[in-house]
């Protein structure tokens, strides 16, 4: 079930349009580190983000094909990682570590890694010319890796390696787990969603346009923005997490533009004021 706020306003060259819409949520040892498979592909992969110009790369987590990110999958990473380091001469290979800072400051979800297009903005966010990303498969007693770089500028492939090894029963079990189950957030999962269980959906007071970032005005990306928040009593929008983001800041400019908005509130089944998880899809356009 979707909900329409229309928002009349002065028309301008770039004329981003929002759209409040309501969805239901569902709420170790390095074992090939020492890899001569994985140093190898490492190489080819390094020497392929250094002809295409680009001189500084981070690893994201592996996932699975059903979208998991695993203990094995970000072990995993961290070894690609590493070997990367180790064979590129000519780029710099980011410190790993910084992901989990850089996604709660830019507000993502633990598992972006599952959209194409959210590693490609995340890579934007902070500041990387090229990233890389692992899919996992298990065929029989193999692991198979398909290992892919892309440039972050377009999100466009630079090349990909397959790597396989024989598969042993600890990375089955660490396969099992999946570290990015929780698409909720726990603090998000306590509030009721818009529109249902008797209450009703917030409407827009104030709701300015969210501006487009000069990158991407030049280049006229068109798309949406999706984001989840909390609004409270007070119609204040917070808590906001990125779903879905656009390249080149947009996701950013979605936020601040939300966070200043100021809405009737929802109300609930007694008729008071009460605080929903809302979905909120900002949308761009150039006319």
């Amino acid at each position: 079930m979707r909900h329409l706020d229309s928002m009349q306003g002065m028309r301008r060259h770039l004329i981003p349009i929002v759209v409040v819409t309501l969805a239901t949520f569902i709420a170790v040892p390095l074992a090939f580190a020492q890899d001569p498979e994985l140093d190898a592909e490492a190489a080819k992969v390094a020497g392929a983000i250094s002809r295409a110009g680009k001189k500084d790369v981070i690893v994201f987590d592996f996932s699975e094909p059903d979208r998991k990110i695993t203990p094995l999958g970000r072990k995993l990473a961290d070894e690609f990682s590493a070997a990367l380091a180790k064979s590129a001469e000519k780029i710099r290979v980011e410190d790993r570590s910084q992901i989990p800072g850089a996604l709660t400051a830019n507000a993502y979800p633990v598992d972006f890694v599952d959209w194409g297009e959210l590693a490609h903005a995340f890579a934007q966010d902070i500041h990387v010319q090229a990233f890389v990303m692992g899919e996992l498969s298990v065929e029989s007693d193999r692991l198979n890796a398909v290992i892919s770089s892309y440039r972050a500028d377009s999100g466009k492939n630079i090349n990909s390696v397959q790597i396989t090894w024989p598969i042993s029963g600890e990375d089955r079990s660490m396969m099992a787990d999946n570290l990015a189950r929780a698409i909720l957030p726990a603090d998000q999962a306590k509030y009721p969603n818009a529109g249902t269980q008797g209450y009703s959906t917030p409407s827009c007071l104030y709701c300015p346009r969210a501006e487009y970032t000069p990158k991407a005005s030049r280049i006229k990306i068109s798309g949406t923005v999706e984001l989840l928040a909390i609004v409270g009593e007070d119609g204040q929008v917070r808590d906001v997490r990125v779903l879905k983001p656009l390249p080149f800041g947009m996701a950013t400019a979605a936020i601040n533009a939300v966070r200043s908005w100021r809405l009737k509130p929802a109300t609930g089944p007694d008729g008071k004021p009460a605080s929903v998880r809302q979905l909120i899809e900002v949308s761009f356009y150039l006319y």
